[in-house]
C-alpha cells in the first residue's frame, strides 16, 4: 500500500532516513549532477538543520521502501521570483508509470503557499525549437497564486 510521507522543520528526519533518502536520490536520480554532500544541504536546507528558509520533503512509500521522493526548498523571494524551487525529484523505474510522482507533485503545490519552479529537464520538440531560436531555459515555473487554487476548487 502507498504511503505518503511529508517532512519539514517541524517534523524533522532521522538520521537513519536521511540516509536512505540520500541513497535513494544518489541512486535515482534522473540527472547525476550533484554530489552526496550536494544531496545532504538541499535537504538539510528544506529541514532547517541549516541557516535556511526551509521547505519541505514529500516521499512515497511501499512497504517501508521509497519509490518516489521530492525536496522543495524555499527561496525567501517572494514577489520577486517563485517562493519555492522544487531541487530534486526522483522515482524508481517501477513505479514511473504510476501516478505516484503526480500525486506528490499535487501534494507540493498544495503545500507551497507562493509559486514554486523547478529545473527543466524535458526537452521536448517545442523546447528544442526554442533552443536553436534562443537560450534555453533552465526553470518552468507553476504559478500557484490564491486566485488559481480557489478556481482549481471550484
Amino acid at each position: 500500500m502507498l504511503h505518503q510521507n511529508h517532512y519539514d522543520a517541524f517534523t524533522g528526519l532521522g538520521h537513519f532516513k536521511k540516509n536512505a533518502l540520500v541513497r535513494f536520490f544518489n541512486r535515482y536520480l534522473e540527472h547525476k549532477w550533484l554530489d552526496e554532500s550536494s544531496l545532504f544541504r538541499a535537504i538539510d536546507y528544506a529541514l532547517k538543520e541549516i541557516p535556511s528558509f526551509g521547505g519541505f520533503i514529500l516521499t512515497a512509500e511501499i512497504e517501508n521502501e521509497i519509490v518516489a521522493a521530492l525536496v522543495v526548498n524555499k527561496t525567501g523571494f517572494a514577489g520577486i521570483m517563485p517562493e519555492y524551487l522544487l531541487v530534486l525529484q526522483a522515482v524508481k523505474p517501477i513505479a514511473k508509470s504510476k501516478v505516484i510522482v503526480r500525486k506528490l507533485e499535487e501534494k507540493a503545490i498544495a503545500l507551497a503557499q507562493g509559486d514554486i519552479s523547478f529545473l527543466n529537464k524535458e526537452r521536448g520538440p517545442k523546447e528544442l525549437l526554442l533552443e536553436n531560436m534562443t537560450a534555453h531555459a533552465k526553470f518552468r515555473e507553476i504559478t500557484n497564486k490564491a486566485e488559481n487554487r480557489s478556481k482549481a476548487s471550484a
